[in-house]
């Protein structure tokens, strides 16, 4: 099942990395990242963002932590 879902995850990482590079480039602290949606409830997704984000520090240095909204 995992197999399924891999190409996604990259994507949504790949997506995360640059947004996270465009911040840099314009000095932007990123502190927290939101991950919203039916797929952001994923905990393959969420398991994989959270080790992606412990290696990568903000501009400062900082960890960006990731916020999982519960849904109702």
């Amino acid at each position: 099942m995992k197999e399924l879902f891999e190409d996604s995850i990259v994507g949504v990482k790949s997506v995360l990395e640059n947004q996270l590079a465009l911040a840099d480039t314009q000095g932007k602290r990123v502190q927290k990242c939101i991950l919203t949606g039916g797929f952001g409830q994923s905990p393959s997704l969420q398991s994989h963002l959270r080790i992606y984000l412990a290696g990568r520090p903000n501009v400062a240095g900082l960890e960006i932590e990731l916020l999982v909204p519960r849904n109702p």
